[in-house]
């Protein structure tokens, strides 16, 4: 046929043969009495084997009674409904059926499977409420960092809230980076050592498996790693041209999360303070909240050395 041929030369099953859709045709009893390639092909059969069947063999339990109020419409009524129907390998799908019931009883349909966009729309509510879920959480984070920060005058308190608040926005994007599923232990530390870095020049040694950090302890962490790199940067080692900080972890047989050894080396001669200043504070309770989380500070001679069990 041309292009110039009029649509009634064709025959309706040549137009539901052709059709992307499922088509189905079913008598007043829900027997199939036709059925287009693709409608065999969604389900799984060769068509052959679908005619005399029933929609109750395919159709999921629960929607039953839709099924039923859809046989029950008017005549000509259209009906549309989101169904469950079971595949011949006993999987289940998805779909979106447009309909009509005919006077004599019997129906038809068009039938558009809608499985990955049901998958994909429940993937976007679970992120919509996982991002509401750790804004949340992060907003209570910044309001205790707020809440401990502490400072000799307003410029200077500024500067401690920008950095404390900046530590927790290179860990949000890293959670974001990674669609809030973990962020990269190792990515999170060198994102915080990196202004301090001179490449090759050895004063700062990163060491560790590739481990991903929940989002909670990937906020916890960049806390603790921020107020490290800035005590070692105001007193510590990195406040000398010769000092070096090691930062180490190795992940427990057991299958347990692992610690982080952050170690001062060649920096100014270290001794324990004599009262327990803001940093520590902030130290110690950056891990509380993680089950098992706490920190450990050592005070030595050479060198402050702090360990953080991540649970």
């Amino acid at each position: 046929m041309t292009a110039s041929t009029p649509i009634e030369a064709y025959s309706l099953a040549e137009l539901f043969d052709n059709a992307v859709d499922g088509i189905f045709v079913h008598d007043d009893t829900g027997r199939y009495l036709y059925v287009n390639p693709a409608g065999a092909a969604l389900l799984g059969y060769e068509r052959d084997a679908l005619i005399g069947a029933n929609v109750r063999d395919v159709i999921d339990i629960a929607d039953a009674p839709r099924v039923a109020a859809w046989r029950a419409s008017e005549p000509h009524d259209p009906v549309r409904g989101e169904w469950r129907l079971k595949r011949r390998d006993g999987s289940w799908i998805d779909v979106e059926i447009q309909g009509r019931i005919l006077p004599d009883g019997r129906s038809f349909g068009a039938v558009r499977d809608i499985t990955e966009r049901q998958a994909g729309e429940a993937r976007l509510r679970l992120l919509a409420r996982e991002v509401d879920h750790r804004a949340n959480n992060l907003l209570a984070v910044v309001q205790g960092t707020i809440s401990l920060s502490q400072a000799p005058t307003v410029s200077r308190l500024k500067d401690v809230l920008a950095g404390r608040i900046a530590a927790l926005a290179r860990a949000h994007q890293l959670l974001a980076d990674g669609r809030w599923v973990g962020a990269d232990l190792r990515r999170l530390v060198e994102d915080e050592l990196h202004p301090f870095a001179i490449h090759g020049d050895g004063r700062l040694t990163i060491t560790g498996e590739p481990y991903a950090l929940s989002p909670y302890v990937a906020q916890s962490v960049a806390m603790a790693i921020h107020e490290l790199t800035t005590n070692a940067v105001k007193y510590g080692a990195l406040s000398v041209d010769a000092g070096r900080v090691e930062v180490s972890w190795a992940t427990p047989p057991d299958g347990k999360a692992p610690v982080i050894t952050w170690r001062e080396l060649d920096g100014p001669s270290v001794s324990p303070p004599s009262r327990r200043g803001l940093g520590a504070s902030v130290l110690d309770r950056a891990l509380r909240g993680a089950p098992g989380g706490r920190t450990e500070i050592e005070w030595r001679e050479s060198g402050l050395v702090c360990r953080l069990w991540l649970g």
